[in-house]
């Protein structure tokens, strides 16, 4: 499901989660806000994730092969 790099993204971001779930609150809405061009046929989408307590954009990059590259949050 990841690519190399992305599952180590991955578990950094699990451990975030979890660390920090209670902070965060539940996931009340997600929302897609683009799919921007990307280079070597990687795909981008970006989304708008609205929790509990924060509002945060999710940046999710796929590899030409449908594999997650990066995750990351603004």
């Amino acid at each position: 499901m990841f690519t190399p790099d992305g599952l180590v993204l991955g578990k950094e971001l699990q451990t975030l989660v979890k660390e920090n779930a209670a902070a965060l609150g539940a996931v009340q809405e997600v929302t897609l806000l683009g799919h921007p061009e990307a280079p070597n046929d990687y795909l981008v989408y970006l989304y708008k994730v609205k929790l509990e307590n924060v509002d945060l954009q999710l940046e999710l990059v796929l590899s030409p092969e449908q594999k997650i590259a990066s995750l990351r949050f603004k």
